[in-house]
C-alpha cells in the first residue's frame, strides 16, 4: 500500500502477497504485476473489512480518480476463505474482487481475476476506459459471480479479449 500511496509507476515482482485490507489506487498511477505476481486475500479478510472488502479499488471513490492503470497479475479473493455472509447491513461484505467508481481514464490489461465472492469486476462512473485481455477464474462457482459488471454512467469505454474459464 505504501508504494501505491506514493503514486506514478509502482512494479511488484513475482510472488505471493497475501493482503489483509483492500489495496487502494489513487490517480496518476500505474501499477504492473510482473508474470507470477499473485495479490490473494487473506483468510477472513473481506468479511472483517466489511464493504470496503476488496481486493482493489480507487483511492477516492465519492469524489473521483483520473488515470489508473493496472497490468498483469493474478488478482485472488479467495472465496473459500472468504464467504459472503447474509446481505442486508449497508456494510456487508459484497465478495467483489476489483471496484471502481469515479475513475476518468482506467486501463486494466492483462490481469487475471480468480476465486471472487461475487463479481469479478465492478465499474461505476467511470468514463474513457478500457478493460483488456483478462481472464476470469473460478474454481470454486458462487451465486451471482458476474464477470463484468458495470453499473449507471459509464461511457467512452471498450471491453475486449475476456477469458472465462472454470
Amino acid at each position: 500500500q505504501q508504494a501505491l500511496d506514493r503514486g506514478g509507476e509502482v512494479h511488484l515482482p513475482a510472488g505471493l502477497y497475501r493482503i489483509g485490507r483492500t489495496l487502494r489506487i489513487g490517480s496518476d498511477t500505474r501499477l504492473r504485476l510482473a508474470p507470477g505476481a499473485v495479490i490473494r486475500l487473506a483468510d477472513g479478510a473481506g468479511p472483517a473489512a466489511g464493504a470496503g472488502g476488496f481486493l482493489l479499488t480507487n483511492r477516492d471513490p465519492a469524489v473521483g480518480d483520473r488515470n489508473i492503470a493496472v497490468e498483469g497479475g493474478v488478482w485472488d479473493g479467495n472465496n473459500p476463505g472468504n464467504p459472503r455472509g447474509p446481505d442486508g447491513p449497508r456494510d456487508s461484505y459484497t465478495g467483489v474482487a476489483l471496484n471502481f467508481t469515479k475513475v476518468r481514464g482506467l486501463v486494466l490489461r492483462g490481469l487475471t481475476v480468480r476465486d471472487p465472492e461475487s463479481f469479478f469486476l465492478r465499474i461505476g462512473e467511470t468514463r474513457d476506459f478500457a478493460v483488456e485481455d483478462m481472464s476470469l477464474e473460478a474454481p470454486h462457482a458462487r451465486p451471482n459471480q458476474d464477470g463484468v459488471h458495470l453499473g449507471g454512467f459509464c461511457g467512452n469505454g471498450a471491453i475486449r479479449r475476456i477469458r472465462g474459464v472454470g
